[in-house]
């Protein structure tokens, strides 16, 4: 059992009190195995301001957007947790700099937005809220001696991919959500998977088995994943009641359920609203995945999504097929459709009642972890 230490940014802002809190640490671990934790808010605010940037709040509380992303982790990964480092060991220790996404130390999503104490929902943006831990690095450092310094940095994620078997290009896996259940289907999944077994194997296609569904994979020349995804059916629009409101939705099956609502303005407030009723609605007996989307033109949508066993997410790739199958059944779009996620963009070609999704796969880290 080791002993976890939070310095806070104020801190971190004074040389001599680093200084200081260094020689408290060496003296601590030699008393206890200690893991440091560390924050940089005033050394963030400061940087933003140099780049021209206003640091935002809400109820005292970060809102980090994809601009200010990249300066919160060059501060915290780079110059505050080298300079904490450094100091540990100017004071006698052997400290280590990590980051909560080295290792998967520390799994996160994106936290829910803020209800603010005027009333209002704040959106953090890429604040993210924990939902796993895995220490094994930290204890094999703890245990040689060393003084883990953890930057607060997460890497995020939604789910994990079981590879159950395998021969040659050809694999079966089992999809896991957050909540523990599993996924009919996942084009992002799918997708991650083929762009694994591409590159294990070497070749250039690849056969990703899901359930009762197999998808057909390629590695394009421009390095995007190629599927056929399969049979795609979209079912008449249906009013639905929940929580007392009237919500029009266009029901999908791509291999898992999908739930689509047109929305003239999808806002995140909205999708967090109806997200988890329509999800658990009686009409879908076994849960259904949400995505509100708007025509953007002849081949752009836009749609924020709600996962089934997840919860809201940057991007889907059955949701992406959904949503584009619904955007041509309305008339609102020809194929191929671009559906532009947070996350990113996705392309869906539609034919003949079957669906080519085509993405980005990149691995973001890589770790270990034990069951």
């Amino acid at each position: 059992m080791a002993t976890v230490l939070k310095l806070g940014g104020e801190l971190l802002d004074d040389g001599a009190a680093v200084r200081a809190a260094a020689q408290a640490i060496v003296r601590l671990a030699a008393t206890t195995p200690l893991v440091v934790v560390h924050g940089g808010g005033r050394a963030i605010d400061a940087e933003l301001r140099a780049r021209g940037e206003s640091p935002r709040f809400a109820d005292g509380l970060r809102i980090t957007d994809e601009a200010a992303l990249d300066t919160v982790v060059s501060v915290l990964a780079g110059r505050t947790n080298t300079t904490l480092v450094a100091a540990i060991g100017a004071a006698g220790g052997r400290a280590v700099g990590l980051t909560g996404a080295d290792g998967r130390i520390g799994l996160s999503r994106r936290a829910a937005p803020l209800r603010t104490v005027a009333g209002e929902l704040a959106d953090l943006g890429l604040v993210g809220e924990p939902i796993a831990t895995d220490a094994s690095l930290l204890a094999d450092l703890v245990r040689n001696g060393y003084i883990p310094v953890v930057a607060s940095i997460g890497v995020g994620a939604d789910g994990v991919l079981e590879i159950r078997s395998r021969q040659g290009a050809s694999c079966e896996v089992v999809i896991w959500n957050p909540d523990g259940s599993t996924a009919g289907m996942s084009g992002n999944g799918t997708r991650i998977a083929a762009a694994w077994l591409l590159t294990l194997t070497g070749e250039q296609r690849a056969e990703i088995r899901v359930g009762n569904r197999t998808v057909s994979a390629l590695r394009r020349d421009d390095g995007l994943i190629e599927q056929s995804v399969g049979a795609v059916r979209v079912g008449p629009p249906e009013p639905l009641v929940a929580a007392g409101e009237t919500v029009e939705v266009v029901p999908v099956d791509v291999g898992n359920p999908h739930a689509v609502v047109p929305s003239a303005s999808p806002t995140r407030e909205l999708l967090l609203r109806l997200g988890p009723l329509l999800e658990r609605h009686d009409r879908f007996p076994g849960g259904t995945n949400v995505q509100l989307a708007r025509r953007d033109g002849p081949h752009d949508v836009t749609a924020l999504v709600w996962e089934r066993g997840a919860g809201e997410t940057s991007a889907s790739g059955s949701s992406a097929v959904a949503v584009a199958a619904v955007a041509a059944s309305l008339g609102w779009c020809e194929s191929p459709v671009t559906v532009h996620v947070p996350g990113g963009e996705l392309v869906v070609s539609l034919a003949g009642g079957e669906a080519t999704l085509v993405g980005p796969a990149e691995e973001i880290c890589t770790g270990e972890t034990s069951f």
